[in-house]
């Protein structure tokens, strides 16, 4: 166990690194209070049965073997663990898909059709004067945002004092009217003539043209967001109205995004993804090739219309939904959730990543891997000791 010491907090996509942990276990973080709680489980079992994990390893290959369509999905690893599931997708064949890849999806595609112009976190902490928070529950699902670019000490004397900070769409009926309230923004932001009565749900023009007049005066400002709190119907629109109007604010003004996201580990999933496979997300590994379709290979989709007949569902993090499937599913996770409709045909215990084992991460920014410490230890495997395993016993099966 570490003793009163800084390290990474690896429990949500901010990657803290002034968060402190003491011998009782505590982090700095009422996220990180609540995944400390959970205590990994040390059973191994295939249907049920206890077994070795020898046994569970061999009996998960047969599984492989059998499998027509295999789906590797849930995917909250480490970079290690990322490469070593996709040594063994490239062997086996099937889907690899982030579980929550929903969120990230119409970031994705957003960019691919307008591009984007995002900033660091970093650079956000020592520069922006203007801050625009987009979203209803940034600091609920960010707890030390605010502490990290508003009341964080900077690096540059001409940038001593805290951002301002402007909010839109903080509550449930005005962000599902950003669609509008965007279009009306970039309206203003032309020239275009706008009638001064409008108003949608409760924010007004006036209130429109004083966030436009407020990120004009400042000599640097960032519109910030949750790609997961937009609504999914319309986040890809919403995501390119924001870039839409992000680059025509630096025609004259210095205006960048600094677009939040990549829960239980999926900024390390996409740029592990795009490093081995040149794809971000949704691959099929066919004839040892990489193949991606951003909406046929998404693992939601998969699961829903039941194209799958094999789950690998791996969950080095905490509080990830087990997948809903009548189909076999061998499980690598730190615990399961009781009185599941269809407990995994194998299941193998492993530790989480940050806490159990050291590993590299990436922030939500994804310009910076960090190191995440070792900071007790359950006697549990890590998924990149344990897939090289599995990836052998299926080589000698066959």
């Amino acid at each position: 166990m570490t003793s009163l010491t800084e390290t990474v907090c690896p429990f949500c996509t901010l990657l803290c690194e002034n968060v402190y942990t003491d011998e009782e276990r505590n982090f700095a973080c009422t996220t990180a209070q609540k995944s400390m709680a959970i205590l990994p489980t040390v059973n191994i079992y295939t249907d049920n049965k206890a077994v070795t994990r020898d046994e569970a390893l061999q009996e998960a290959s047969q599984l492989l073997h059998k499998a027509q369509s295999i789906l590797y999905t849930g995917l909250s690893v480490d970079v290690a663990g990322m490469r070593s599931v996709l040594n063994l997708a490239r062997t086996t064949g099937g889907v690899v898909d982030h579980q929550y890849s929903d969120e990230f999806a119409p970031y994705i595609d957003a960019l691919q059709h307008t591009g984007g112009f995002n900033t660091t976190l970093t650079e956000t902490v020592n520069r922006a004067e203007c801050l625009l928070l987009i979203g209803e529950e940034l600091e609920k699902n960010y707890p030390h945002l605010l502490n990290q670019c508003v009341k964080h000490q900077r690096l540059f004397p001409e940038n001593i004092s805290p951002p301002s900070l402007l909010r839109l769409a903080n509550t449930e009926e005005s962000l599902n009217a950003l669609p509008e309230l965007l279009a009306v923004m970039n309206a203003l932001l032309l020239g275009d003539e706008v009638t001064d009565t409008l108003s949608f749900s409760g924010v007004s023009i006036a209130q429109l043209k004083a966030i436009i007049q407020q990120l004009q005066q400042a000599k640097y400002s960032v519109i910030i967001w949750d790609n997961a709190e937009l609504p999914n119907e319309h986040a890809s629109i919403i995501i390119q109205s924001l870039y839409r109007f992000i680059d025509k604010m630096n025609t004259t003004h210095r205006c960048t995004a600094l677009p939040l996201g990549g829960r239980h580990q999926s900024s390390t999933f996409m740029q592990v993804m795009t490093w081995q496979t040149a794809y971000p997300m949704r691959v099929c590994f066919q004839q040892g090739a990489a193949h991606y379709d951003i909406h046929q290979y998404s693992s939601q989709r998969l699961l829903a219309s039941d194209e799958i007949d094999l789950v690998v569902w791996i969950a080095s993090s905490t509080n990830m939904s087990y997948p809903d499937t009548p189909h076999p599913v061998i499980a690598f996770a730190p615990e399961l959730p009781e009185h599941l409709p269809n407990p995994p045909a194998v299941f193998i215990p492993i530790g989480i990543v940050g806490v159990d084992h050291a590993g590299y991460l990436f922030r939500f920014d994804q310009v910076v891997t960090l190191a995440v410490q070792q900071i007790r230890d359950c006697g549990l495997p890590n998924i990149a000791t344990l897939l090289p395993q599995l990836l052998q016993y299926y080589k000698e099966a066959i």
